[in-house]
């Protein structure tokens, strides 16, 4: 950043059947000179990792020193069977980037199927890519309760910290 900060990602992809949840990560940010220079804990978006699915983890060091390389080691990823997650879908999203790539719109409706308990808590994590497959960008948006059978429209923007965006990813959580 501007004031000598980094915000640092990692992206975490499960090849797996199962579900995880309090997936966790450490970062470490190397020195030119091999030293450990600064680390964090770095959580998920969301409270799970789902099967077949990558989501990237996320930290922010205000005053990363310069040069540094970064490191990621995982700590926890607890396997569950997906017990007290609701069936909730995305439909109708539309990303629109903005001409010069660092800045995407995106919109569009949660469903909550009848069938479904009601939802105390809905939300979405819009991952941003740049053309190489870097994440360049997320955001974590909360959407609130929702009843079964509902709609809720969401709409929100993504920032590019680094090259434009390319495109967006999209994953949703409803307990």
């Amino acid at each position: 950043t501007a004031d000598g900060g980094a915000w640092c990602f990692a992206l975490l992809q499960n090849n797996t059947n199962d579900f995880f949840e309090n997936v966790s990560a450490q970062v470490i940010l190397l020195a030119p000179s091999g030293e450990t220079a600064a680390s964090q804990t770095a959580f998920l978006p969301l409270d799970i990792l789902p099967p077949n699915a990558s989501l990237p983890v996320f930290t922010f060091f205000p005053n990363a020193p310069s040069n540094a390389t970064m490191q990621v080691q995982i700590l926890s990823a607890v396997p569950f069977d997906g017990t007290g997650y609701l069936p909730a879908s995305l439909n109708n999203v539309v990303a629109q980037i903005s001409w010069n790539g660092l800045t995407a719109k995106v919109s569009g409706e949660i469903y909550l199927p009848p069938e479904s308990k009601a939802a105390a808590q809905t939300r979405i994590a819009a991952v941003a890519y740049d053309k190489g497959g870097q994440v360049v960008g997320l955001k974590q948006w909360d959407g609130g309760a929702m009843q079964p059978g509902e709609k809720a429209v969401f709409s929100f923007q993504v920032s590019s910290l680094g090259a434009a965006i390319s495109r967006i990813e999209y994953a949703v959580q409803s307990r």
